[in-house]
């Protein structure tokens, strides 16, 4: 028999924010909840995305670019932490690359989730 609760975790929807040229990739590959973020875009617009993601109940992880968390770093931070545990946020860099001397945020979720550091080999 099916576990509703297994089924519903499963019918969660992907959702982007970032660029055009990312926007446009992810487009591609059918997902519907997109959120192209201009240069000239305000903080507060961004923001707004981000709580619309977070407060949108089908939505279970949320693809934003290095590039624009950044923008709204401490803001975005805030909002992590005080959101429930759907959706999960992950970044990824855009076309033109990561954000330098950043910390991997998978390399985070692992060490908060097992509770240890993973250390590569040499």
């Amino acid at each position: 028999m099916v576990n509703p609760a297994k089924s519903y975790e499963l019918s969660k929807k992907i959702a982007v924010i970032g660029d055009e040229d990312t926007i446009i990739g992810f487009g591609l590959t059918g997902i519907k909840y997109l959120a192209i973020i201009t240069d000239t875009a305000e903080n507060s617009e961004i923001i707004q995305v981000v709580k619309e993601s977070i407060e949108n109940p089908e939505i279970g992880f949320v693809l934003i670019t290095e590039q624009v968390a950044e923008r709204i770093r401490t803001e975005f931070e805030r909002l992590k932490q005080d959101k429930p545990l759907y959706p999960i946020f992950i970044e990824l860099p855009n076309k033109r690359g990561g954000v330098p001397d950043r910390v991997d945020p998978i390399k985070t979720l692992i060490r908060r989730a097992i509770g240890m550091e993973i250390v590569k080999g040499e």
